[in-house]
């Protein structure tokens, strides 16, 4: 381990809320992992720089009883991520972590996610098991961008000051209304 001045985070999943992380973990200490150290070690391997990826992190380990077991957020850039949090990146750079975030931490996913885990662990098996598919968009491209500048105001400006809990509220509102009627 490192000195904070020197190093770059080592991100546990006590760090990762729904949407957000933590400034310090809610167990345990802040750690920091020197890339000199790192990049020695590990420089003929295939996963050497995938702490540069924006990769959608989450909660490897929960309570069976917990209210929610499935809490994503997206990583910093530049992190390394300990054994207690599991990943996930996409192959394209067309698609936006931020929509596959919204399901992860839906009550949908939620729920298809406890009638097939049975113990503690929140294995990348069973997150590749989610039903993701590519949908078709209703909403005109415009009015999508609006709502994505508003819904990222509330989550780099907002949460700051109260949490998710403002952040929750728009996209439930955005998830509730009605959808465009089509011919």
């Amino acid at each position: 381990m490192a000195s904070r001045e020197t190093a770059y985070p080592l991100l546990k999943g006590a760090h990762i809320l729904r949407y957000e992380l933590r400034e310090k973990p809610k167990q345990g200490e802040e750690e920091w992992i020197s890339l000199e150290k790192y990049s020695l070690k590990y420089k003929h391997s295939v996963k050497a720089n995938v702490y540069k990826q924006e990769r959608i992190i989450f909660q490897g380990i929960t309570g069976t009883d917990d209210s929610r077991r499935l809490k994503c957020a997206l990583s910093l850039a530049e992190s390394f991520l300990a054994n207690s949090v599991n990943s996930m990146s996409l192959k394209t750079s067309r698609i936006s972590l931020w929509p596959i975030m919204a399901l992860m931490n839906s009550n949908l996913f939620e729920w298809r996610f406890r009638l097939t885990s049975t113990n503690n662990n929140v294995n990348n098996y069973e997150i590749e098991a989610l039903p993701i598919r590519k949908l078709g968009v209703v909403t005109p491209k415009e009015k999508r961008a609006e709502l994505l500048r508003n819904l990222l105001v509330h989550y780099m400006n907002d949460n700051r000051t109260h949490g998710s809990a403002r952040l929750l509220e728009t996209v439930s509102v955005l998830c509730d209304s009605e959808p465009p009627i089509m011919d």
